[in-house]
């Protein structure tokens, strides 16, 4: 295929919602293409050490093809391919996304990618968009989903769930895959589903920034009312050696 044009058949048709069609690995185009070299384009890489804390209460996870990037991306060369326009979308949209990343990570929250693309070629994206450490290791493509019969539920729930000891209630996903969003959220995990084209865009992303609004207000009151139970606890030791009556706990 000659440089500079794609495979429609990497653009599934849109349903009746204006979403991206279901789909699965075996629906992924056989033949890649190349995206198109273009002019460069200026822009800052955010430091991805802003905000980053340990001890991570919560796990943001996103599909990378028409979710976290504008398209699909079957190849990608850095030294041929503009990653901001031809990946992302533009700078408008990459620089949303760095802040929305960047804000998500000050909160506590890891951030990773579960995909029926393959690793190797996201991680070259994140790497020229400058976000790998924002990720880490958690990218998992193809090859992860496929050992667990090509269910991205069941990849999500024994590759990050349980060795990062947390609980569904403690994730958010984003697909524009209605049927992978459906799996996850039986997991009991918050799902919000990419039903346009051109990728996760401010509707999306300030979904996932209340469900952190409201995790962490809920955090917040059990951590003040296990507190005080607590508290009272330890006053009730008090009273009763010295004869006293409990407080209500």
């Amino acid at each position: 295929m000659a440089q500079g044009e794609r495979d429609d058949a990497a653009f599934p048709a849109a349903d009746a919602h204006g979403g991206a069609a279901e789909r699965g690995p075996s629906d992924l185009p056989a033949q890649s293409f190349r995206l198109r070299a273009a002019r460069s384009t200026s822009f800052t890489v955010p430091n991805p050490q802003l905000g980053r804390q340990t001890g991570s209460q919560y796990l943001a996870i996103l599909d990378f093809d028409q979710t976290l990037a504008a398209s699909e991306v079957s190849f990608f060369d850095a030294d041929t391919s503009d990653v901001v326009e031809e990946v992302f979308g533009g700078a408008t949209r990459y620089e949303r996304l760095s802040a929305f990343m960047i804000d998500t990570i000050s909160r506590g929250v890891l951030l990773a990618i579960v995909s029926f693309n393959s690793a190797g070629v996201i991680k070259q994206v994140l790497h020229a968009a400058g976000w790998t450490e924002h990720f880490g290791d958690r990218v998992y493509g193809r090859d992860e989903v496929h050992r667990y019969n090509s269910s991205k539920a069941a990849c999500i729930s024994h590759e990050l769930i349980k060795p990062l000891h947390l609980t569904a209630q403690d994730v958010i996903f984003v697909d524009d895959d209605a049927h992978n969003c459906r799996a996850v959220l039986q997991l009991g995990a918050k799902v919000v589903h990419v039903n346009h084209r051109g990728g996760m865009g401010e509707a999306e992303v300030a979904a996932v920034s209340v469900w952190l609004e409201q995790r962490s207000r809920s955090f917040g009151r059990s951590s003040f009312t296990n507190a005080i139970c607590s508290l009272a606890r330890q006053v009730n030791s008090r009273l009763k050696l010295n004869g006293g009556q409990d407080l209500p706990v």
